[in-house]
C-alpha cells in the first residue's frame, strides 16, 4: 500500500533487476507497522526505527534502510534514522522501536 507511490520502473530499472523488491515489501510492511502504532499519538513524524532481522532472511540492510528511508521522506518523515540488527538463525524482522515526534495538539488538553 505505502509502496504504491515509489517509483521502481515498469518492470525494470536498477531495484528490479537487482531483486530488491523483496526489501521494498518489507519497509513497506515496517513503515505500516510504524505508521500505525504512531498515529494515535497524532505523530508529526518518525524520527527513527530500530529493527532485528534473522540473519537467515536474506535481506539486504542497505536497501532495507534505502526503501524505508523513502517511504519515511514519501510520508512526512525525511530524514528518519534507521537502525538495523542482525540476530543469529531464524528469527523473523521485528520492528523493536520506532521514535516519533509528537504534535502540539499532542500536549494540550
Amino acid at each position: 500500500m505505502l509502496a504504491e507511490g515509489v517509483s521502481v520502473g515498469r518492470g525494470t530499472g536498477p531495484a528490479i533487476e537487482r531483486g530488491y523488491v523483496h526489501e521494498l515489501s518489507i519497509a513497506s510492511q515496517v513503515w505500516e507497522s510504524v505508521a500505525r502504532a504512531a498515529s494515535p499519538h497524532r505523530a508529526r513524524r518518525v524520527k527513527s526505527i530500530k529493527l532485528e532481522i534473522g540473519a537467515l532472511q536474506m535481506i539486504e540492510e542497505d536497501q532495507l534502510t534505502f526503501w524505508l528511508q523513502a517511504l519515511a521522506e514519501r510520508e512526512g518523515s525525511p530524514g528518519v534514522e534507521v537502525e538495523i540488527t542482525t540476530l543469529p538463525q531464524g528469527t523473523q524482522v521485528r520492528v523493536v522501536s520506532a521514535e516519533i515526534e509528537l504534535s502540539d495538539e499532542h500536549d494540550q488538553p
